[in-house]
């Protein structure tokens, strides 16, 4: 089975995105981040309350809740801004290339303009299915994307890339998934 398909800007974009909140680092420093300035306020607001500066503990308790609150919208939005420019000074040229996936006995052939990449399907740790994605994870850390409008026999595609061992192990379906 062979699919050919390019993927656009916006493709792009969204694999970093899905790449990014599937990092277990990221993630643990986004909510130390979040928590680690709260914390700060904290204490700062209860030394001004004791002090009897309601005014000011105020002023750093409500600073601390709503860090606490909006920080993951500000720093969803920086991180998406960053992939943006990102795609935009790396993959402007990549438009309109012609990606090749082909799936062969128990073999994958991803063909490029930049070149030809053969892995092994035993190699593949995880299928993973958004809204518009289909996102192949290898156990060597590098990963695929296949925007499912290029995929007309979907179903198919996927029980060829997981072959019959197991297949549910490796098929993660998140139809909800968004960038937060």
């Amino acid at each position: 089975m062979q699919i050919v398909f390019s993927m656009n800007r916006e493709d792009y974009i969204q694999y970093y995105l899905y790449n990014a909140s599937k990092n277990v680092q990221l993630d643990k420093r986004r909510k130390r981040t979040r928590l680690f300035t709260f914390l700060v306020c904290l204490p700062i607001s209860l030394m001004y309350f004791y002090q009897e500066l309601l005014l000011m503990g105020g002023g750093f308790l409500v600073m601390g809740i709503l860090w606490y609150t909006l920080l993951p919208r500000f720093d969803g939005r920086m991180h998406k801004k960053s992939f943006e420019r990102y795609v935009d000074q790396n993959h402007k040229d990549d438009y309109e290339n012609q990606l090749s996936v082909e799936l062969k006995k128990n073999k994958c052939i991803l063909k490029s303009s930049a070149g030809e990449s053969v892995f092994s399907l035993a190699e593949i740790q995880s299928v993973e299915e958004t809204g518009n994605y289909l996102f192949i994870f290898m156990e060597n850390g590098q990963s695929l994307s296949i925007p499912k409008r290029a995929l007309s026999q979907k179903d198919e595609f996927i029980k060829l890339l997981l072959g019959e061992n197991n297949p549910d192990e490796k098929y993660k379906l998140d139809l909800d998934w968004v960038w937060k």
